[in-house]
Formats: structure tokens, C-alpha cells, sequence
């Protein structure tokens, strides 16, 4: 089925994975804590505009999308971030109206503590950027 924009193409691109995706939201249980213990947040933008031609025709976007996974450990982290990579790079969405190329790793950055929740337990998270080039069909 076909998505309506680049980033509904990639949550159904991660939905099989076996931990959950979020759409830039994580909900909390009673106690502020996330509800899962490992998971993939996706935080998206409405990307760049550009040309391919040397007219200077706008015809393209170039969508980032940064994937934040995290774990209750710091091998947890890196685990989901592995399982992304290997999920969207190369891969083609399938999204209406579009032609997107594949997806490319942009850039990562390393796995970091994150104290600033309730009880004693610390999460762990790592960000990789992602992008692809859509053309309208």
C-alpha cells in the first residue's frame, strides 16, 4: 500500500521490526517512565527543496528524518540503531505521487545516558539521520 507522504512511508517501513516505532512522542506510564524498555522514535521534516536540472526547475526535496533509538541499556541502544540501519538504508518508499530514491545514512552519534526521569534507572539513546530524494511522479 502507499503512504501518503515520505515520513507515513517510513513508520510503515519500521513497523515490522520488533520493537515499537513512535511518531516523535513516547508515551509514559503512571510512574513518568516510558512504557517500553526498547524502541525507535522518528522525528520528521518537511525537507528541502531543489533542482536536478541546470535550468534551476524545482522538481525534488531532499527529506531528512532522524531515527532516536533507544534502551534501557547502552547495547539495547545499539541493537534497535542496528536494526533501523539495516532496515532503511537502501530501501525505496512507496509513496503516492512521488519517485524517492533510496534511502541513505546521513550521519550518527553515539549512544548516550539520559538521568532525567524517575527512580534510578537511566535510559540509553542514539541518533542516526537519514534521507531520501523524492521527485514528483
Amino acid at each position: 500500500m502507499s503512504a501518503r507522504t515520505v515520513h507515513a512511508g517510513v513508520l510503515a517501513l519500521l513497523e515490522p521490526l520488533p520493537f515499537k516505532t513512535f511518531d516523535g512522542f513516547v508515551p509514559e506510564g503512571p510512574d513518568g517512565r516510558p512504557n517500553e524498555q526498547r524502541y525507535a522514535v522518528i522525528w520528521g521534516s518537511p525537507g528541502r527543496l531543489g533542482s536536478s536540472d541546470l535550468a534551476g526547475t524545482v522538481d525534488e526535496s531532499a527529506v531528512e528524518f532522524r531515527v532516536t533509538s533507544t534502551g534501557i541499556t547502552a547495547e539495547q541502544s545499539l541493537d534497535v540503531a542496528s536494526a533501523v540501519i539495516r532496515r532503511l538504508v537502501g530501501a525505496r518508499l512507496d509513496v503516492t505521487g512521488l519517485s524517492c530514491g533510496p534511502i541513505t545514512h546521513v550521519s550518527d552519534a553515539p549512544v548516550r545516558r539520559y538521568d532525567d526521569l524517575p527512580g534510578d534507572a537511566p535510559l540509553f539513546y542514539c541518533s542516526d539521520v537519514f534521507s531520501v530524494l523524492a521527485a514528483s511522479a
